[in-house]
C-alpha cells in the first residue's frame, strides 16, 4: 500500500512508524503524465516489498515538503531509512566510520523520471547492503545468550565501560 502524505508532521510520523525499514518517497502531481504511468507500478512495488514502506507526497499540494526536500522534477523518488535520507555517508557509516575524513555525501538515491527498473534496482540494492552491514550482528546474536555486550564483543567492537 502507498501512505498518501499531506505535510510534514504526517511525513515526519510515516518515517517514525517505519522504524528501521527502507522507506520510498515519491513526490508526484495530478496533472504529470509520467507520474500517473509510474504510480501503478509502485503500488505494485508496495505489496511486492512488503519490508519496504511506500509514501506518495502531491508537491501541489504539499509545497512545504516538496521545498524542504528540493523537488525540482515530478516524479522525484527520495530514499529513507530510520527517518533519514539515505546518503552514501549513511550507507558506509554502518560498516566503518569515517566521520573523522570529513566526508560529507550527497543523496546516493534521488532520482526523477518514471524509471521502474532503476527504482526496483535502488529498492533491491539497498534492501541487500542493509542486510550484508547487519549479517555479522545477526551472526553473532545467534551465539551468544543475547546480551548486546556479548554480540558485540563476538563482532569484535569494542564496550566502553561506562560508570552508573
Amino acid at each position: 500500500m502507498v501512505q498518501i502524505i499531506k505535510d510534514m508532521d504526517e511525513l515526519k510520523t510515516f518515517l517514525k512508524a517505519a522504524g528501521c525499514k527502507l522507506v520510498v518517497v515519491e513526490f508526484s502531481a495530478k496533472w504529470c503524465g509520467p507520474c500517473q504511468k509510474i504510480y501503478p507500478l509502485v503500488h505494485a512495488m508496495s505489496l511486492q516489498y512488503r519490508n519496504v514502506m511506500f509514501a506518495n507526497v502531491d508537491v501541489d499540494d504539499s509545497q512545504e515538503l516538496a521545498q524542504t526536500y528540493h523537488i525540482k522534477a515530478v516524479p522525484t523518488f527520495q530514499m529513507f531509512k530510520q527517518a533519514h535520507k539515505v546518503t552514501l555517508f549513511s550507507r558506509l557509516k554502518r560498516a566503518i566510520c569515517c566521520y573523522r575524513s570529513g566526508f560529507m555525501g550527497e543523496p546516493i538515491f534521488e532520482f526523477c523520471g518514471a524509471d521502474a527498473q532503476k527504482l526496483e534496482a535502488k529498492i533491491r540494492e539497498l534492501i541487500s547492503s542493509f542486510l550484508i552491514a547487519w549479517s555479522p550482528f545477526w551472526n553473532a546474536a545467534s551465539q551468544c545468550s543475547g546480551d548486546w555486550k556479548s554480540v558485540m564483543k563476538i563482532v569484535g567492537l569494542k564496550v566502553k565501560q561506562t560508570e552508573m
